[in-house]
């Protein structure tokens, strides 16, 4: 490995651990959000599918622990998804979704650079 390729990695670590860090700090805010009146908000709302398509991209914050390219197609596909359903079903534009909901398919950009950027180099193919 080279000293360039040591560095790239090193930054895509330390972009990881700030997305860790601010992904868990979203995470518990949503989840305190969801329980302050006591039940799971999306056992009660008044359009569950929509809740659910957004603790499921919630749920991406929480891979990004584990996987960075599932995190970054669960982040992404259900920000899309939330964008369809308030577009189809309420008329919202999508800077209707509010602050923190509009900060996820960031990132899911954010883990898929770090995919990108970690993934093993191909071998070099000789001519044959």
């Amino acid at each position: 490995m080279t000293t360039t390729q040591s560095q790239s990695l090193r930054h895509v670590r330390v972009i990881r651990w700030i997305m860790r860090g601010i992904g868990a700090l979203v995470a518990l805010l949503m989840a305190a959000l969801f329980l302050e009146d006591g039940a799971p908000l999306f056992l009660f709302a008044t359009d569950p599918l929509h809740m659910t398509v957004l603790a499921i991209t919630l749920a991406g914050l929480i891979i990004g622990w584990f996987a960075d390219l599932p995190a970054a197609i669960v982040l992404i596909g259900g920000t899309a998804a939330d964008w369809v359903i308030n577009s189809v079903r309420f008329g919202a534009p999508m800077s209707d979704l509010g602050p923190v909901v509009s900060l996820l398919p960031i990132f899911g950009f954010v883990y898929l650079y770090c995919w990108w950027r970690s993934r093993p180099a191909k071998a070099e193919q000789t001519p044959e």
